[in-house]
Order: C-alpha cells, then structure tokens, then sequence
C-alpha cells in the first residue's frame, strides 16, 4: 500500500501544484494529510485505495476524534475531498467513497476572531474554480488584513496599488490602509489572473470595476460577502 499510496498522492499534487497553481501551504497541507491517512490505511489492512469505501472513512475519523481537534478532522476530510475526486476522474478508482459523508457541523454563528488553525481549514474548504478561487481571496484577505465585510465590498479594482496594501473605506468615509500577507496577496492575484475575467466576462454591457463580484460580473454586495464566508465556514465546520 505505501508504494502505491506514494505515487498516487505524489501525482495528485504535481496536479495541483501544475494544472490548478495551487498555493505551496495547500500542497504541503494536503500532502502531510494525505500520508497520515495512507499509514491509518497500512495499519487498518486496506490494500489500496480502491478499496476504502465509507465504513473505512467512518473507522478513520473515529481514530482521528480521539486526538484531534475537530478543526484538523475537517481539515483532513477536506483534503480527502480532493484527492478522490481527482481518483475518480483519473480512472484510478471506481467510485468516491466520500460521496455521503457529511462534513459535520459545529454550530452556525463565526468567532470573531479565527484562529489560524480555524484559517486553515476554512481556506482548504472552497475548491479552485472561479468562485472557490474568489472565496478564497475573500478569507485571506478578510484574515490577514482585518478589514470589516464592507470595507471588502467597497474596493475597486484601480484601489489595489502595489498589491501588498488595501485602501478601504470605512465608517464615516474614513480611509485607511491595510498590510496584506504573502498568502493573501498570492490568493488575490490568483483570484485576479485566473477567476475574476471568468466570472465578469458574462457581464452586460461592461462587468463592475469592484474587485470581488458574483456570477453576473456584478460587485458583489456585503450580503452577498457575509453569505459567501457562512457558507464556507458551515462547510469546513465539524459538528
């Protein structure tokens, strides 16, 4: 099982890292998660990956509540995810064993203040399509910089300057500038090369100048963004 555990999860970030331009800390998140699960395997006697069907996913986040706290087992069943979906779509296994497990929730209302290991697992929950890579903007830049919901909204895409800081417009029209974090300027950019033309290019006749916007190329709007960051959080939530 470890040889082919291995190569298996080896191509699986070439993958991410090649085609989808996933960030370093997402590579080497999965990765660490991926060999965790590859030995609970060894240990359990599943001979390959094929063979792992809902019951050993079941066993496996038994073993892991034990010990971790239920941020990490979200982490873990988020890299999961990800990995047998690209299993299935290579043709390496039948079937995704993960289909109806449910990621549980832990309760509806987000701490005001996130954890950077709570960070973490709400940033490994959207996928890399356009909207998965906006969110994802949406969460660095929300974590890293402390800017309000509706500073978020109101920032236009000639208000970004160097990349590294944010003008935003607070209450009573209040300007200021935010740092931003190497991940979040990496997340952004990607969002801004990769995603943003996909989600305005249906706008008509000319998508909004704002630079986080829905569907329809439209700014999206500080309900729009406080959905967006509840969604993922009810997503990467255990209980």
């Amino acid at each position: 099982m470890k040889k082919v555990a291995g190569a298996e999860i080896a191509d699986f970030l070439r993958q991410l890292a090649g085609e989808r331009g996933s960030a370093e800390n997402t590579l080497t998140a999965y990765g660490r998660d991926l060999r965790r699960f590859a030995a609970f395997l060894d240990d359990d006697g599943v001979p390959g990956w094929g063979a792992v069907d809902a019951s050993v996913i079941r066993r496996y986040l038994a073993r892991m509540s034990r010990s971790a706290s239920p941020s990490t087992v979200a982490r873990h069943l988020a890299a999961l995810r990800s990995f047998y979906r690209y299993l299935v779509r290579a043709q390496r296994v039948a079937a995704n064993p993960l289909r109806n497990i449910r990621t549980p929730k832990q309760g509806r209302r987000l701490p005001r203040a996130l954890t950077p290991d709570q960070t973490g697992t709400l940033l490994q929950a959207p996928d890399d399509s356009p909207r998965g890579l906006r969110d994802r903007a949406i969460l660095e830049v929300l974590y890293a910089s402390g800017a309000r919901v509706s500073e978020l909204a109101g920032i236009r895409v000639g208000e970004l300057g160097d990349g590294r800081t944010l003008r935003v417009v607070g209450k009573g029209d209040k300007e200021r500038v935010v740092h931003l974090t190497e991940a979040a300027q990496a997340a952004l950019n990607e969002y801004l090369s990769r995603a943003r033309p996909v989600l305005a290019r249906t706008a008509s006749p000319l998508p909004d100048d704002f630079v986080f916007v829905n569907d329809r190329g439209r700014r999206l709007s500080v309900r729009g963004l406080q959905f967006v960051v509840r969604q993922i959080a009810r997503q990467a939530s255990p209980g």
